[in-house]
């Protein structure tokens, strides 16, 4: 992705706590969709009962920012987990032109 848009930074983190932005775009796999899917209402995005601490997701935790006006806005581009890589691809670098450019 780095060599399709340049001028984009791509930041990995492994957690919530790492988010430095109100406003955020995200990449991830997702489960339940079968192409690369813009998602933009963090009411959207499933989640489940918790019962410990390890139980929340990123889904949780947005909702949860979002409430507390930590973020102002989402875009998630969702990659199905089991599309194959040159598909997922392709189908996210179009989608992040129409979106972003």
């Amino acid at each position: 992705m780095k060599k399709e848009f340049p001028k984009v930074d791509f930041i990995e983190f492994d957690s919530v706590e790492e988010i430095k932005d109100k406003n955020l775009i995200i990449i991830d796999s997702a489960k339940g969709i079968n192409k690369v899917t813009l998602v933009e209402d963090v009411n959207k995005l499933e989640t489940n009962k918790i019962y410990s601490l390890h139980d929340f997701d990123l889904a949780y935790n947005l909702k949860l920012l979002k409430k507390f006006g930590m973020i102002t806005s989402v875009k998630i581009f969702a990659i199905p987990q089991d599309l194959d890589e040159e598909t997922a691809f392709k189908q996210l670098k179009e989608l992040i032109k129409s979106t972003l450019f």
